[in-house]
């Protein structure tokens, strides 16, 4: 009981700042894709990936509602590797400093595409959970970085500090997430897809606790793909919109190089344009930040580049 006014007390706090709370409690569905299952929601309790894999991980879309009543954004969305010897990978996707058109309406909900950029492939072996944030700058690009660490304890409790020091540098935190890998045996050479979607139950700051959030998440069923103006993103098991939902999708492709056989050569020449493909979109793309050892709170860690 007494944990429950704690957490009470915690998320009125939050509100109780001029610009009010945006983050609520959120859980990691993968999203099915073929036949009748297309569009069921299937919760993860962690991502197992094979061994001998790497990892390249794309946001796709956002559906959620907004602090601000306007036709456009300088939306932000972070993704993190943290690795078991507690190294970090970190980058930005979108850095804010660019305004986004997404479709708007008076109930304050957006439906943004987020597409067309992805982290480089990296190996899965050593890694130990994926991280996401996806915030709305109202100023300076690097506003958004603040509320990184909600995502070391994605808490109401942890919310509170996060969220203000954000939009003093002029950011709303809307959307945190995690989910643990854990690697399994190696798996044979080819490409996989995962659709994974970021859904969060959205505080309500008459009666936002974390197990009426909860309830609502375990509601959630299946992701609406064409959701209509002011519509939640998802929808229970009997077809209904569960109220006050977001959703960020992800791509997330596994790749297991065959390293034993060459291609035909008819397909050298495909490879190599590939390649320089690969090349040149690395050389476009900011390197993800390496830090020497997990943040610890209170502390600031130096940065290595790559």
């Amino acid at each position: 009981m007494r944990f429950a006014l704690l957490i009470g007390a915690l998320l009125f706090a939050g509100c109780a700042s001029t610009q009010g709370s945006t983050l609520g409690t959120s859980a990691v569905f993968e999203v099915m894709e073929r036949g009748s299952d297309a569009g069921r929601l299937n919760r993860l309790k962690q991502l197992e990936l094979p061994s001998n894999a790497t990892l390249s991980v794309e946001p796709i879309w956002f559906v959620g509602r907004l602090r601000d009543a306007r036709p456009d954004l300088r939306p932000q969305v972070i993704l993190r590797l943290i690795q078991e010897d507690g190294g970090v990978l970190q980058w930005d996707l979108h850095d804010g400093s660019k305004l986004i058109q997404g479709r708007w309406n008076p109930q304050q909900r957006y439906k943004l595409s987020l597409g067309g950029r992805a982290t480089s492939p990296f190996h899965v072996r050593g890694l130990a959970r994926l991280e996401v944030l996806f915030a709305d700058l109202d100023a300076r690009p690097e506003a958004g970085r603040a509320g990184v660490s909600s995502l070391m304890t994605p808490t109401s409790a942890s919310w509170v500090d996060s969220e203000s020091t954000a939009q003093h540098l002029g950011a709303d935190l809307e959307l945190v997430g995690q989910i643990s890998i854990r690697t399994v045996e190696d798996a044979p050479p080819g490409e996989r897809l995962l659709h994974l979607a970021v859904v969060e139950a959205e505080p309500d700051p008459s009666d936002g606790g974390e197990e009426e959030a909860e309830g609502r998440l375990g509601a959630s069923a299946r992701l609406l793909r064409t959701v209509r103006d002011g519509d939640p993103a998802v929808a229970n098991a009997k077809g209904r919109s569960v109220h006050a939902m977001s959703a960020l999708t992800l791509r997330l492709v596994i790749t297991i190089k065959d390293h034993e056989t060459r291609p035909p050569p008819g397909k050298n020449q495909d490879e190599k344009q590939e390649r320089d493909w690969d090349r040149e979109r690395w050389m476009r793309e900011p390197a993800p930040r390496q830090l020497s050892r997990a943040p610890e709170p209170g502390l600031r860690i130096g940065e290595n580049s790559r």
